[in-house]
């Protein structure tokens, strides 16, 4: 029967070199595997994970994600303190903070089944080649917040800004980080919007998101921007 420390094994010593070389470190957890660069700014993942059904695995494809931590390390102890999310999850975990409109590089292979090892050695090529020709371009194009910033910023639907389940919380802070003066703009509508969702329906969900809004439009306030940006 295989086991996935045999798969890990296998892909990981398919991709090291051209991994090291773009200064990524090995990734282990327990389905699956991957690799990852962090730096202050930003955490790069590409990862694959199986599903176990003993004699039979299945593989579910390739995945590459990209996190600005310096959004997420404001954003989501906010959104944990609050119960937007989970209390389980950790900054450490590096919840990917945009998904842009052309999407994630996702390699899809339908929850490939396989029983040994030999089945699927193929996928060592098709790693190397989505890491090299999809994962790498996509670290480039949005390594910078400023790329993220000169996407989200003109994006009149938030639900297309690619940020997440609150993209509100995540645009006002790219927008304050880059020293857009219109982010208490921007964030006192949605203060205005929870405002009036309480008044029409006043209860513990409402108040507690409008409680929420207040306290970030204050927290906002005294985010120093990091990029110098005219506006």
């Amino acid at each position: 029967m295989v086991k996935i420390d045999e798969v890990r094994l296998m892909l990981f010593s398919a991709i090291e070199i051209v991994g090291k070389e773009n200064l990524f470190k090995q990734r282990k957890y327990p389905q699956g595997g991957g690799m990852l660069r962090i730096t202050p700014e930003i955490t790069d993942t590409i990862g694959w994970g199986i599903l176990d059904y003993g004699e039979l695995k299945k593989f579910g494809g390739f995945v590459a994600n990209t996190c600005h931590n310096e959004i997420r390390e404001i954003t989501l102890p906010f959104f944990i303190k609050h119960g937007f999310m989970g209390k389980s999850a950790k900054i450490k975990d590096w919840v990917p903070s945009f998904h842009p409109p052309q999407g994630i590089p996702i390699k899809n292979l339908n929850d490939l089944g396989f029983r040994n090892i030999e089945e699927i050695e193929f996928l060592k090529e098709v790693y190397v080649d989505f890491f090299v020709n999809e994962a790498i371009p996509h670290y480039k194009k949005w390594s910078s917040l400023l790329s993220v910033y000169d996407y989200v910023k003109n994006i009149n639907e938030d639900k297309d800004a690619g940020l997440g389940q609150f993209p509100q919380y995540e645009k006002a802070v790219i927008m304050r980080l880059c020293n857009d003066s219109r982010y208490k703009e921007y964030f006192y509508n949605y203060v205005l919007e929870k405002e009036y969702y309480y008044k029409t329906a006043p209860n513990e969900d409402t108040l507690a998101h409008l409680n929420a809004a207040n306290e970030m439009a204050g927290i906002l306030d005294k985010i120093q921007p990091k990029y110098n940006l005219l506006t």
